[in-house]
């Protein structure tokens, strides 16, 4: 046997033993994620959050920035998610996420200056819930880490050693054409500690400060969402010179693992004085006081 044939056989032999090692880490990872995906099929909590965004304009400067902290309560089983805000200037606010489906953002007013009237707003689906700690740690949008693994949209690409969540094994891929990164603690049954996503000319990193035990499972417990734009020159009176346009702190109050009944993810019946915006459509009617439709004219909602 010739030197150069023994040295091809021992790449061959190793780049097979690699090839067997990357399949043995994808499985571990895979039925590791699948259990999170399980444990966490029907969540609820209550989250703290504290955001910053422009008074003006799109970029956040520290003359043009505006702080808010709001209370949300949420619901997520399968593919939907209810969100509830507590009431402000006599509205209180529910977002239903449908999947890919549909969002629909609902607003009961029980003002002194006008009559007590539902508001309901049909929007294309959205992936967005940045504002749901369950969409920081192990999902993305509608789908769970595990899945996007299995389906090939994650790959497994590189290992490091992280000062706060110990050994971590980096995901990299695309979905519908957004670049993705998930960096996974191992030692938490694989909770990706940073995420980022960049599309449309944004960049938002997701990174968990602290997490919690939720009947056994690694679950975020405070986290922050910066968002920046990647289009244009950068200001340089930015708070960290960089492009920021969002500023996301949440805090988990509370976290548990219950079971839902589906009706929480229900619209409101149609009642008469409730109000309905088409958002994708453009079209707006009032529930009649027989239950019948009565046009209004478009005008862009204010939510």
């Amino acid at each position: 046997m010739s030197a150069n044939t023994l040295r091809f056989g021992i790449a061959a032999m190793l780049a097979a033993l690699s090839a067997i090692a990357v399949a043995d880490e994808r499985d571990t990872i895979l039925k590791e994620l699948d259990a999170v995906k399980a444990h966490f099929a029907s969540v609820k909590g209550v989250e703290e959050l504290t955001q910053t965004f422009p008074t003006r304009g799109d970029r956040l400067t520290k003359d043009n920035s505006f702080t808010r902290t709001d209370v949300c309560t949420w619901m997520a089983k399968g593919d939907k998610t209810n969100m509830t805000w507590p009431a402000k200037y006599g509205t209180s606010g529910r977002d239903l996420y449908w999947g890919e489906t549909a969002f629909y953002k609902i607003l009961t007013t029980e003002a002194p200056f006008e009559p007590p009237h539902i508001s309901i707003y049909w929007m294309p689906g959205s992936k967005n819930r940045d504002v749901v700690l369950l969409n920081f740690g192990l999902k993305y949008g509608d789908d769970w880490l595990g899945d996007l693994l299995r389906s090939g949209a994650l790959r497994v690409d590189e290992h490091r050693e992280d000062a706060t969540w110990g050994p971590i094994v980096t995901l990299k891929g695309e979905k519908e054409g957004v670049p993705l990164r998930f960096d996974l603690a191992i030692d938490k049954h694989y909770l990706a500690v940073l995420s980022v996503q960049t599309e449309s000319g944004h960049r938002s990193e997701f990174l968990v400060e602290e997490s919690e035990l939720v009947s056994g499972y690694p679950f975020p417990k405070k986290a922050r969402m910066t968002r920046r734009s990647t289009v244009g020159e950068m200001p340089s009176d930015e708070p960290s010179g960089e492009n920021l346009i969002w500023l996301l702190a949440i805090k988990a109050t509370e976290t548990s693992v219950a079971p839902l009944d589906d009706s929480v993810f229900e619209l409101p019946k149609p009642v008469p004085g409730m109000i309905i915006w088409n958002v994708l459509e453009r079209t707006r009617y009032k529930i009649g006081p027989n239950g019948e439709h009565v046009d209004l004219p478009y005008t862009e909602p204010i939510m």
